[in-house]
């Protein structure tokens, strides 16, 4: 599913000023997303909100969840004030990868603990 950008002109919205939704075209993201992303449903919507403000690795798994391009993943970080992906850190180039051969957020953490790197999500 691709979803389209809102530009800072059209809306000055944003993570951080607002809400992740007034970066993006919802409703429709928000279940498919939340039950790809396995992140517990009081904290998505809360995030949709604006009442909580997601850290880095929490903004690459809803990337990842709603299949966003390259471009939409780093605007998502920048609005969420994180770090854009940076492909000569080892962690970001294999995220880099599994956004670019649309792999499932499965996929991609089966590859950081391959690597032995810190996956997304805490898994207990």
């Amino acid at each position: 599913m691709k979803h389209k950008i809102i530009s800072t002109t059209t809306k000055k919205k944003y993570i951080g000023n607002r809400t992740i939704a007034t970066a993006y075209r919802i409703p429709a993201v928000s279940a498919k997303a939340r039950r790809f992303s396995s992140i517990p449903r009081t904290y998505f919507y809360q995030l949709f909100q604006g009442i909580r403000h997601p850290g880095r690795d929490k903004v690459l798994v809803l990337a990842i969840a709603m299949e966003c391009t390259l471009e939409e993943c780093n605007r998502l970080l920048t609005l969420a004030h994180q770090s854009i992906l940076y492909a000569r850190n080892p962690r970001d180039a294999l995220i880099l990868h599994a956004l670019h051969a649309h792999r499932t957020l499965f996929q991609l953490e089966e590859s950081l603990q391959a690597h032995g790197l810190p996956l997304l999500q805490r898994y207990e």
